[in-house]
């Protein structure tokens, strides 16, 4: 059997990043002897310690007043992460490049393993320049962001991806402009947390709900805009729903209405709820994938990088769910959204998505 590793952004407390991350290594390992390349890249992983840098003192004071509630959420990802299989520990590049895991493949992505924001700079690991030049190198649904980072850094782009055997990507504006730029072939396929169906999800319910009274699934990720904040405020007035958010900081100040904060969940409990919720109002692509596998009434307010959000949505013909104005509620609100043909757009994309990965790693 061939043995593929994967490398991604595994270590960070965030639903997104320890989803993808799972669904990767589930469809993986269908077929293949499969691990995650257990590489810690501090830059990345650093916003999500339990106690803040203490040179920002405000973000220090934040996390030392609400340890618990960050100690419990530390447990429910640690917890998540057992179910997972990885390689020895990693610190940095170099010890990757001094004794690298061998494998038949090395998969980077998905995620914003390419946005040289995240990793300061574009991290090489990510870009799998380790190993043994004869094991191939494959890019899933990597994402760097924004088309901007490629144009501002051509030169070491290019020579990134240089030994590159097949590459993916998540955004179709990434996708050409890649191949436009390194005539290089590159194809848009969906993140992985989409390759897994409602059913496959559903392997995580618990028996008991979380919360039991009907409420709402708000989840924002970054800086998420006012608008955001009155979607989720005017859908609490005209339902009378429990607002369930995620925020970490003093931003759920913003909400007006019943509220109650999850965010000391982890991935499974993210799941429960999101499959319990009534309503969806989200600014994350993955909480958009998510709520579109599992076929839930949801509403979109663009985030600051919106072009992997328009793709997943053109892509399902879902572009109606987009809020730019508050007055757009009260039509979508009513408005149902046709599952069986998203369903289906889902299903042909899912089958050639996986048809793509399963043969860069055969050919």
């Amino acid at each position: 059997m061939k043995r593929v590793l994967t490398i991604t952004f595994h270590r960070a407390n965030n639903y997104g990043a320890m989803l993808q991350t799972y669904a990767l290594q589930k469809v993986l390992e269908k077929k293949y002897e499969t691990a995650i390349i257990d590489y810690y890249c501090d830059y990345v992983f650093e916003n999500y310690e339990l106690l803040q840098n203490p040179k920002n003192f405000k973000a220090f004071l934040i996390s030392f007043l609400k340890l618990p509630v960050y100690y419990s959420r530390y447990k429910n990802f640690s917890q998540f992460r057992k179910q997972l299989k990885f390689t020895k520990k990693y610190k940095n590049i170099n010890e990757l490049k001094e004794d690298p895991p061998t494998a038949n493949a090395y998969v980077v992505g998905s995620d914003q393993v390419w946005n040289p924001i995240l990793t300061n700079g574009f991290d090489e690991a990510y870009f799998l320049n380790f190993g043994n030049k004869k094991t191939k190198r494959i890019a899933y649904a990597a994402s760097c962001g924004k088309s901007e980072f490629i144009l501002e850094n051509k030169t070491e782009f290019k020579k990134n991806i240089h030994d590159f055997s097949a590459i993916s990507v998540r955004e179709k504006n990434i996708e050409q402009l890649i191949q436009e730029l390194f005539d290089k072939k590159v194809l848009n396929v969906l993140d992985p947390s989409l390759l897994l169906t409602k059913e496959d999800w559903l392997k995580l319910k618990t028996s008991q709900k979380i919360i039991k009274e009907k409420f709402i699934f708000a989840y924002s990720v970054g800086n998420a805009s006012d608008l955001y904040y009155d979607v989720v405020n005017e859908l609490a007035r005209k339902t009378g729903y429990l607002i369930v958010f995620f925020d970490r900081t003093d931003k759920e100040k913003k909400f007006h209405f019943k509220k109650k904060s999850c965010y000391s969940c982890g991935p499974v409990q993210f799941i429960n709820l999101l499959l319990d919720s009534e309503f969806v109002i989200t600014t994350s692509f993955h909480g958009l994938a998510l709520s579109s596998v599992l076929n839930k009434k949801f509403f979109i307010t663009l985030s600051t990088y919106p072009d992997r959000l328009l793709t997943l949505m053109n892509n399902l013909g879902l572009q109606n769910r987009i809020i730019n104005d508050i007055n757009r509620l009260s039509d979508l609100f009513k408005e149902e959204i046709d599952w069986t043909q998203v369903n289906e757009k889902l299903e042909t994309a899912r089958k050639d998505s996986l048809k793509w990965l399963y043969d860069s790693i055969e050919k």
